[in-house]
């Protein structure tokens, strides 16, 4: 197969379940200090997620920690209404932190699209939307929020003409991504 699965009992990411809360400090990310080019270098980080009103699904330029993949025929609709077709469809196991890297739960984001010519990773707001999820946010941050589970974009990177929430979603199940590499056709 493409991917290795596991039979892990995580809960999907529109059910999410709790695990407590850790501090990993190497795990925090800071864009105080940092000139825009070197905040959109933090795009490129395959553990940050652009929030993302336009896209219909959740797509990933990296498939690190991808699992439980088939192949797909459909495509994906990316910011600015530009439609790509994915290499393949999966799942990645994360643990939602937020940007000082304090660990908040962990969860499963389901049918994620592998898209390697994609410039950075979208998390589909309005997918989540039509899933139960509350939006919210301010200058600081956006929101999603479900049975008392919040995941926050504040990680906020500045545009010529306005700003990026991201949001720091940690893959787990790393070891076995690397037996895993996709043929390219």
């Amino acid at each position: 197969g493409m991917c290795a699965t596991s039979a892990s009992s995580d809960t999907v990411l529109c059910g999410l379940c709790d695990n407590g809360a850790d501090v990993n400090g190497e795990s925090q990310i800071s864009t105080a200090g940092l000139t825009m080019a070197q905040k959109s270098f933090i795009l490129k980080y395959p553990n940050i997620w652009v929030g993302e009103s336009g896209a219909t699904s959740d797509s990933t330029f990296n498939d690190m920690g991808m699992q439980s993949c088939k192949e797909t025929k459909s495509n994906v609709t990316m910011g600015k209404g530009k439609s790509i077709q994915p290499m393949k469809i999966g799942d990645i196991a994360v643990t939602v932190h937020n940007k000082n890297g304090n660990e908040m739960f962990d969860a499963k984001m389901t049918d994620v699209a592998h898209t390697p010519e994609a410039n950075f990773n979208l998390f589909s707001i309005t997918g989540r939307l039509r899933q139960g999820f509350k939006l919210g946010g301010d200058m600081n941050s956006i929101w999603l929020e479900k049975k008392g589970k919040k995941i926050v974009f504040d990680i906020v990177i500045p545009t010529p003409k306005g700003a990026i929430y991201c949001a720091n979603l940690k893959r787990r199940n790393m070891e076995v991504a690397s037996a895993s590499k996709t043929n390219i056709r």
